[in-house]
């Protein structure tokens, strides 16, 4: 994994989480949006389109909920960043859902974290967890 994140600048790691977990999982951000949505401070939430208030990025999510600051000291996925930069002291920073629906029309373009995020020392990799199956194109598989 670590010689594919520094030949690729990503690494794809399949079944992390069971499939029971998984569901687990989606449930609890579900749960966590309904929520949230009635209580969110500025910059806690973006919506796909203010009409319909279809979320696209919901922030914070450790801040609120005790599964997700769990989650995010998960060991498995710490072990990932350990793996990645041979660290044996990770820090988590924080648990974000990014939820682009098929057909959509906005990008995330390839973009540096650390721009936003401001790390010190710049040292840093993000650990998504994949909800649902999708192409390259963002469109959902068929299976």
């Amino acid at each position: 994994m670590q010689e594919e994140y520094h030949r690729n600048g990503f690494a794809i790691i399949k079944a992390v989480f069971s499939a029971e977990e998984v569901e687990l999982l989606k449930g609890q951000v579900q749960r966590h949006v309904r929520q949230v949505i009635a209580s969110a401070d500025s910059g806690e939430v973006y919506y796909e389109d203010a009409s319909t208030k279809s979320v696209r990025c919901l922030f914070r999510m450790g801040e609120r909920s005790g599964y997700f600051r769990q989650l995010i000291g998960d060991p498995r996925l710490v072990g990932v960043a350990e793996s990645v930069f041979g660290a044996t002291a990770v820090v988590q920073d924080g648990v974000h859902l990014i939820d682009k629906a098929p057909s959509t029309s906005y990008e995330f373009p390839y973009h540096q974290d650390n721009a936003y995020q401001f790390w010190d020392p710049p040292e840093a990799v993000t650990v998504t967890l994949a909800l649902d199956e999708s192409t390259s194109e963002g469109a959902p598989s068929s299976v």
